[in-house]
């Protein structure tokens, strides 16, 4: 059920990497519609990210939704984009949960 709203959240375990600009950006945790990172002072509030999952790379366009103290909020705003990163994802998701069972 979760995957038909796009919903999961994947913790990164050090298999996500990203980057804005040349900027490196620290991921904490993502979904197809979004990406929690750690606070980047040098982030402009629209752009496209450079998003290594695994063995898979794509560019995705983010608006920023909130910024806190330690960390931010990014949104995926364009669908084909999310829909692309959710079978990547899934994909990461159910190899995790093979090497863990």
């Amino acid at each position: 059920m979760d995957e038909n709203r796009h919903f999961f959240r994947i913790r990164n375990t050090g298999r996500i990497c990203a980057k804005v600009a040349e900027n490196t950006v620290e991921i904490l945790d993502i979904s197809a519609t979004g990406v929690l990172i750690k606070h980047h002072n040098l982030l402009p509030k629209h752009g496209i990210l450079e998003l290594k999952v695994h063995n898979f790379s794509m560019n995705i366009s983010y608006d920023i939704l909130r910024a806190e103290e330690n960390s931010m909020v990014l949104v995926f705003n364009k669908e084909e984009e999310r829909d692309k990163l959710f079978l990547v994802l899934r994909n990461l998701r159910n190899e995790q949960n093979k090497k863990s069972q």
